[in-house]
């Protein structure tokens, strides 16, 4: 995550990026749980001087599929984050997942609606892959999880967006 460490050794490193003369603002992905208000603070003055999204890890609203994914964390940490962003002025990007084990199709849209009411500026969407060599590879090989087929997230996705406000960029619909 890209605000986990101090503020100390956070700042030298978004200036550094900042001084390099193709860089015209900065696009930072984190983690809800990795927010501390002196991070907050820095990203509000980063924000005062150029372009600022901050990318939040959301994947779901549910927080069993959380608990699957060992995220460490449940969904009202989002919500507090996305409440805590905005309330500086901050845009504000949610990374979603659908497809993930247990979740039916009615629970990904309540994560659409959800999306939806906490009015961030933008959101990527991906399904669930799985990556050589990882235990969600081998659960996949063993026939435990189940990944979507391309139809099923084509339907899936298109439905997703659908309850998004006309104003939200979509930013990405698909990852492998």
């Amino acid at each position: 995550t890209n605000t986990y460490a101090p503020v100390e050794q956070l700042e030298p490193l978004f200036r550094q990026a900042l001084d390099h003369e193709d860089v015209v603002g900065l696009s930072i992905g984190t983690r809800p749980d990795c927010l501390e208000e002196d991070v907050l603070d820095l990203l509000e003055q980063l924000n005062s001087e150029t372009f600022l999204s901050v990318e939040y890890g959301m994947q779901t609203m549910h927080d069993q599929s959380l608990d699957w994914m060992n995220r460490g964390h449940h969904h009202q940490v989002t919500r507090d984050a996305v409440r805590r962003s905005r309330a500086r002025g901050l845009s504000i990007c949610l990374h979603l997942m659908l497809g993930l084990p247990g979740e039916s199709h009615q629970q990904m849209m309540e994560t659409a609606r959800e999306v939806a009411s906490l009015q961030v500026d933008a959101v990527k969407i991906h399904n669930l892959y799985a990556v050589k060599n990882t235990d969600l590879a081998t659960q996949v090989e063993r026939g435990e999880v189940q990944l979507m087929e391309l139809d099923e997230y084509a339907r899936t996705v298109t439905e997703f967006i659908e309850w998004l406000p006309p104003g939200m960029v979509v930013e990405r619909i698909s990852g492998d």
